[in-house]
């Protein structure tokens, strides 16, 4: 627990670092982005959906073949 507490606290500090650079890229080419946001986030939405119901139907499929919860 300590170690992910440790982890946490070090990522948690660099988050704005992390962050910063792609807003400063999107800033930069917003001209060329104004046109298509809308099927660019209409994309993001759809592969989000996607991922987390993947993820869901996996880790229903792992929580069955495990039996008993091990």
């Amino acid at each position: 627990l300590e170690q992910i507490k440790e982890a946490g606290t070090f990522l948690t500090s660099i988050l704005p670092i992390l962050f910063v650079s792609p807003a400063v890229g999107i800033v930069d080419d917003w001209g060329l982005i104004r046109d298509d946001l809308l099927p660019i986030v209409l994309i993001m939405m759809g592969s989000n959906a996607l991922t987390f119901g993947i993820s869901g139907r996996f880790a229903q499929w792992v929580l069955r073949k495990g039996g008993d919860g091990k």
